[in-house]
């Protein structure tokens, strides 16, 4: 029998503020609610001990409300429990990268915009108030639960603009447990 719980937290921002120099998209809200809604189901309920998921979108996916979901996960989750995170929406990374990160595999600089993050005019590569890379990684390597799953679609709006361009998933599945990234040995 199973003796953990499931918390799973998505985020879609579909509209961001007309002030805030932000391209609209069309389907991060219905991504996130799709996503909550395979893991809403009977039988997921029946096997946990408890499920609890939560659903950001435009208005309410701030910077703060973000914040406060996560520092829920990090007050509740114990270690044996599993933490899903999945974020769509716009996001940057400054002109003046800082480099990769080994271990996620993602620009440590990385922007992801949330509904109250706005442009100061000269291009989405001024934005403010975002959430970047490091402090959610900051957030969810707080979060007990060893086994996290993180996914991340998110890309520049300027992606948008060119025909044809292919946008990528980032997917970080983040551990406390080493040999969840280990590479598997050999016989």
């Amino acid at each position: 029998m199973i003796r953990h719980s499931l918390y799973v937290l998505t985020i879609g921002i579909n509209v961001y503020p007309k002030d805030s120099n932000i391209y609209n998209l069309k389907f991060a809200v219905a991504d996130a609610k799709g996503v909550a809604d395979e893991f809403s189901t009977k039988e997921v309920e029946n096997a946990h001990i408890k499920v609890e998921v939560k659903t950001l979108v435009d208005s309410a996916a701030t910077l703060s409300g973000i914040r406060s979901a996560l520092e829920h996960l990090i007050k509740v989750c114990k270690l044996e429990d599993v933490v899903i995170f999945y974020f769509s929406g716009n996001g940057f990374q400054p002109t003046d990268p800082l480099g990769c990160s080994a271990s996620a595999r993602l620009p440590r600089d990385y922007n992801f915009l949330v509904f109250d993050s706005f442009s100061l005019g000269d291009g989405i590569s001024s934005a403010m108030n975002s959430l970047t890379a490091r402090d959610l990684s900051l957030l969810l390597l707080s979060i007990q639960a060893q086994r996290q799953i993180v996914i991340l679609d998110s890309s520049p709006p300027e992606a948008r603009k060119v025909p044809h361009k292919e946008v990528h998933w980032i997917t970080v599945v983040i551990s406390h447990d080493p040999s969840i990234c280990s590479p598997p040995r050999s016989p």
